[in-house]
């Protein structure tokens, strides 16, 4: 690619990780990055990853297309669902999307389904999984040979969970306070409070980016996904280009990879150019309606 056309791409990434959807994205995206002349698949870019982290030999793969135990992702608009497509798109395996539209009586269905957990819900062949935290966690030990989750008993390990912990516990809920003092009269207290503690939070990871790719160094963890999906909501409330430019850049990066920008376009953010072999389908919520809900395991 051509100097100026990288340069294309960051300015129209850079709108991207900022949040933006379809509708509001001012600059168009370079078509060079998502066509091919000689193909009708998209040349996606991603050749400034580590060369551990590329993607290998996909010819092994089976898109199973009428088995009946591919995942399904149920999303809904604005639903943290984007962590969890994102590390289905890596692991590379079958899946389809069902979408739960935030009606009410699409809700109601779905409560239906799973009473107590909102979308995102990953279904399997093994059952229903609820809340983020959780389908995050199951998706990095299937990808755990893949570098998704460090090995077991290494430091690498233990600083996964802390900072697995540290955006869950601090980063997630500081984002969800500033969002609720928005919809509050007269909560400027509150939303200053929560954009302090998110901008504290963020410092300390951007002076953990200095010299990395992703998080925990040169290897992608299910921890990138999540943290891509909340920098880029403080992004819409920040200029972390200004204030945290470690984690700009780190957002520019995650833009450009083929998993991230397939994951916006199947969560309708942005226009779908072609559909990536995994992506098996949608699936209607009615589908699942005969279906009764299970039962929660109290011990």
């Amino acid at each position: 690619m051509t100097d100026a056309t990288n340069r294309e791409f960051d300015a129209w990434a850079d709108e991207v990780s900022r949040g933006l959807t379809e509708r509001e994205i001012t600059l168009e995206p370079p078509r060079a990055f998502f066509e091919s002349e000689s193909s009708e698949e998209p040349a996606w870019v991603a050749d400034d990853r580590p060369s551990s982290v590329r993607r290998g030999d996909e010819s092994g793969r089976s898109k199973r297309a009428e088995a009946g135990d591919d995942p399904v992702l149920f999303f809904a608009p604005h639903a943290t669902s984007l962590p969890a497509l994102i590390t289905l798109l890596r692991l590379g395996e079958p899946f389809r999307l069902c979408r739960v539209d935030n009606a009410p009586e699409r809700l109601a269905k779905f409560a239906d389904l799973h009473p107590w957990s909102p979308p995102p819900l990953l279904r399997t062949a093994g059952g229903e999984l609820g809340e983020q935290l959780a389908i995050l966690l199951h998706l990095s030990l299937k990808g755990a040979r893949a570098g998704f989750l460090p090995p077991a008993g290494t430091a690498e390990r233990d600083r996964f969970f802390e900072l697995f912990g540290f955006l869950e516990r601090t980063v997630l809920p500081s984002l969800e306070m500033a969002s609720e003092a928005d919809r509050s009269p007269g909560a400027d207290d509150l939303r200053n409070l929560a954009e302090a503690n998110l901008l504290e939070a963020l410092f300390r990871i951007d002076r953990q980016l200095k010299g990395r790719h992703y998080l925990l160094g040169s290897t992608y963890t299910v921890l990138d996904a999540l943290f891509f999906a909340l920098a880029r909501w403080a992004n819409r409330r920040l200029e972390l280009k200004h204030c945290t430019p470690e984690v700009h850049k780190y957002l520019l990066r995650m833009s450009r990879e083929r998993e991230v920008q397939l994951a916006l376009r199947l969560l309708g953010d942005l226009p779908l150019i072609a559909a990536p072999p995994e992506y098996l389908g949608t699936v209607d919520l009615e589908a699942f309606e005969d279906e009764s809900a299970p039962e929660l395991a109290v011990t």
